[in-house]
Parts: C-alpha cells; structure tokens; sequence
C-alpha cells in the first residue's frame, strides 16, 4: 500500500509531464472508443436492417428450398397443412412475435405498352408491415389491404419498386397485367391494380421487386402451398435456441436463421473488424511510443532520486515495479479521461442527427451513431493501463540498471 501512495505521489509531482502523457492516452482511448462504437453500432444496424428488411430472424421451407434450384415453380414449396402446421406451433413459442407465409415467384408484368422481368413476393400485408414499418414505405399511393377472412376485401392490389414503376411509366391507380407459369407448367395471368410505389433503398431490388396479397400469387400459381414460413422473434439473441427446438419438432422441415440467409452480412463483419484491428494497432503503437518518451524524459530526469533510493538498499526490481505502478495510474487517468470524453461525445452525435452518405448498393442515406458498450470501456481501458506500465517499465530499465555512485553524479 505504500509504494502504491508513493507511486500516486510521484505522478502528482510533475503535473507538466503527467498531464502530456495521460493526454496522450486520453486520446488513444477517444479514437478507439469512437472506432468500437461505430463499428458495433454498424454491425447492429445492418443486424436489424438485414433481419427487418424481409429475412426475418429464421425461414421454413422444405428440404431444398434454400438451395435456389427448382424445375417447376413451387415444386420444393410447403403444402398448405405443414404451413399450417409450422406457423401454428411456433405462434405458442413465448419468444416468437409472430409468423408469416410467402410465396416467392417471378414472371413479366406489362403496363399494355411496355413488358419487364419481375421477382415477385405474395405476402400477408399486416403481417409484413409488422415486421419493420422502415422496410419497403410507401412512397405513393397506398400499401396493400389487409387479408380478412370475416369481411370481402379487393385484393386485386400489387405495389411496386419505384423504379420498376418508372420503367414501365405506371401510377398508383393504373392497372398492370402479371404473367407467369403454374405449378403445372401452362401460363396464367391476372390484371390487378397498382395500389402504391415503395422502394427499399436497394436500387437492383426497385427495379424488380413487386408484391400481392398472399391469395392472389397462390391463385396465379395454381396452388395453395406457400415458399417459406418467416418467423419474427422478440429478441436476436434467442434465434438460435428457437430454431434448435421447431427443428426438433420438424425434422423433415429444413430451417436457415438470418445469419444463413445472409452472407453480406458477414463478409462486411469480417472487413470492418479486420480493419478495426489494423488501425487500433496503430493508435495503441502510437500512443506507446508517444507515452514512452514522456516517460523516458521523466525517469532520467530522476537518476540522482533512484541513486539515493538505490542507496538506501532498495531493489532494482523494487524500483521497476514502482515504475510500472506509476505509469499504470498515468494509463488509468488518461483511459478514464478519454472514456468519459467519448462518452459524452457519443450522447451528443447520437443526439444531433448526422446523416451520411448512402453505403454502396443503397441509395439513401443513414445516421451516423455511436453504440456505448461498457464491456468496450472496460476494455480499451484496460489495455491502456498497461500500455502505459509498458511505456514506465522500458526506461526505467536503463535507469536502475546505473552503479549507484554514477546515478548520485547524474546532472
């Protein structure tokens, strides 16, 4: 305890050269507790955004429906009562929000003048607004009506990606022919009514995308089976432990959580964390460097104190140790200085509102945050508490090491 006092003593005695080297590593700490918050905050936003923009937390299908090959339309499609089923046992799971049926199919749409290619998605419209009202907002016009099976509703509605609506030079209001292939192999078509335009910030998927009301992408398919059933759960972090147990309850069923379903999602993981290594390395090698020197300047300035404490009959390492003590409350200080600098910092970008460019393969922008995560905190600061003991412990090596009668000569 007391070399611990005598530590805090000397940090105290040269204010100038304390305050230098806590600045430093107040300024370590900043940049990477700003790096960390932004990269977590980024990493869960495009969680949530992959999640809330269509994949849901995991998706049900039959054995080969993920594997993106089919012959026929709808061949590796879930009949109706396995659908059913599914939804059914999942909707008594506590942690489920609730559960959906798709229909996933593609074909030409046609204004009368004009004919595109489409990738198509019949769904239930409550539901899927449910599920992230900043997916897919109409920009025009109305969404779709809702599926009500006590009371007649026109479902004759499609909504369009903006773009595709542009391509084709339609409205909300204007009517627009689907033509695709049956389950069956012969073709069908159906006029239905552009309800509204909506877009997903994805340019490639508002040039394609499109969605009916569930009933009406099974009647133009010619069946009642359904592609996939999406399942919505109140937290993330239960995906995993949900999706064991309805496996187990379906085993001829084949289930892929978001994380599956999502690739892009881990690829942008492993670049932003590989580049979060590489830059942190350079602050904390910066800020070593920067804080031994300090230190160096420090220590040889007290060669006559360490000749006479050395006199005195104190260890070489007894010394050493002190040193590091003394430069892990000068890493404390500045780590905790700069934490709760960044902190603020944080509160106050995260309050303002800063809006950044669109990302690449989007087209609007997004807010720039900072995600606070204490586990973070604690660890940058205690990275910098011994990169500030290293910073003591290095110099002092030279200064102990002096004879005794030249460490009392020093000038």
């Amino acid at each position: 305890m007391k070399w611990l006092l005598f530590a805090w003593r000397n940090v105290l005695r040269n204010k100038r050269r304390t305050t230098i080297a806590a600045g430093t590593i107040a300024m370590g700490a900043i940049a990477l507790l700003a790096a960390a918050g932004y990269v977590n905050a980024t990493f869960t936003g495009l969680r949530e955004t992959t999640i809330k923009g269509g994949v849901g937390h995991f998706q049900i299908g039959a054995i080969g429906q993920f594997d993106g090959y089919q012959e026929t339309p709808m061949e590796l499609a879930l009949p109706a009562h396995d659908a059913e089923a599914v939804t059914k046992k999942a909707s008594e799971i506590d942690d489920v929000r609730f559960s959906m049926k798709r229909v996933l199919f593609e074909g030409l749409i046609s204004n009368g003048d004009r004919t595109v290619i489409f990738l198509g998605r019949g769904v239930e419209p409550g539901k899927e607004k449910k599920l992230s009202r900043n997916f897919a907002p109409i920009i025009a016009g109305r969404s779709l009506p809702k599926i009500k099976k006590d009371k007649a509703v026109d479902l004759n509605k499609v909504i369009l990606g903006k773009d595709l609506a542009r391509n084709l030079g339609v409205k909300p209001g204007d009517f627009v022919t689907l033509l695709t292939t049956t389950v069956h192999g012969s073709l069908n078509a159906i006029d239905l009514t552009v309800s509204g335009l909506y877009t997903t910030g994805i340019p490639e998927q508002d040039e394609r995308f499109l969605m009916v009301p569930l009933p009406i992408a099974q009647s133009l398919l010619g069946t009642d089976k359904v592609s996939r059933v999406v399942v919505v759960l109140d937290k993330t972090e239960v995906t995993n432990t949900i999706l064991s147990n309805l496996q187990k309850d379906f085993p001829k069923l084949e289930m892929k959580d978001w994380l599956s379903l999502a690739p892009f999602y881990q690829k942008v993981v492993t670049l932003y964390q590989s580049i979060f290594t590489v830059m942190g390395a350079i602050v904390v090698l910066v800020v070593l460097l920067s804080t031994t020197n300090t230190m160096l300047m420090s220590i040889m300035e007290r060669a006559r104190e360490i000749g006479t404490i050395r006199a005195f009959g104190i260890s070489r390492i007894r010394l050493k140790l002190n040193f590091l003590i003394e430069g892990g409350i000068i890493g404390l200080i500045g780590a905790s200085t700069g934490a709760v600098m960044a902190y603020g910092s944080a509160q106050v970008v995260n309050q303002v509102g800063i809006l950044m460019p669109p990302p690449p393969g989007m087209n609007v922008e997004i807010p720039l945050l900072f995600m606070i995560d204490g586990s973070y905190f604690a660890g940058v600061i205690s990275l910098l508490i011994i990169v500030g003991s290293i910073s003591a412990w290095y110099p002092s090596r030279h200064a102990v090491r002096q004879k005794i009668v030249d460490a009392l000569d020093h000038i």
